[in-house]
């Protein structure tokens, strides 16, 4: 896996740790130190290399760090193992927040449909892009995530829970 990203500027800048997550939390798979020394206004590219042995899906992250060990996280991005064909990841699963983040492959458009336990449809999206898709406002109980690649015309069914106390 090679991870490219740029910055336009840097501030207080100390680097990024390039986080991975295949389904067991985020772990720190590297740093890469910042070329600005300090501060920057030209932008700088940057990149990480990894020997990805995963056949399902990994999520990427970037956690950049300032010299008083400030964190601020980039969006995640998607790798998709040699058993995965074009998918989607729910997390966190359970939510206990009432948020979840749908995560998709990059530069595919999708219909999504969330479905109640019931198996109302409560909610829609047309064409729903980008890597991440968050949805908010969530009440406790289980959901079901259609998604329909518009593209490749696949579809995907995602089972996620929201439990605990929401506000």
């Amino acid at each position: 896996v090679t991870l490219k990203w740029q910055t336009a500027s840097e501030k207080n800048c100390k680097g990024f740790y390039v986080q991975r997550n295949t389904g067991d939390g985020w772990v720190n798979a590297g740093f890469v130190f910042s070329s600005a020394d300090g501060a920057s206004n030209p932008i700088l590219n940057y990149e990480f290399h990894e020997a990805n042995t995963s056949t399902g899906v990994t999520l990427y992250r970037l956690a950049e760090q300032d010299f008083d060990d400030f964190l601020r996280y980039s969006d995640i991005v998607v790798v998709t193992g040699t058993e995965q064909s074009d998918r989607i990841v729910v997390y966190p699963n359970p939510s206990t927040t009432g948020s979840v983040n749908a995560v998709f492959q990059q530069g595919s458009v999708y219909r999504i449909e969330l479905f109640d336990a019931a198996g109302r449809k409560i909610r829609e999206w047309r064409k729903a892009s980008g890597n991440v898709f968050t949805i908010n406002n969530l009440r406790t109980g289980v959901y079901l995530l259609k998604a329909q690649n518009l593209t490749s015309k696949q579809y995907f069914n995602e089972r996620f829970i929201v439990t605990g106390n929401l506000n």
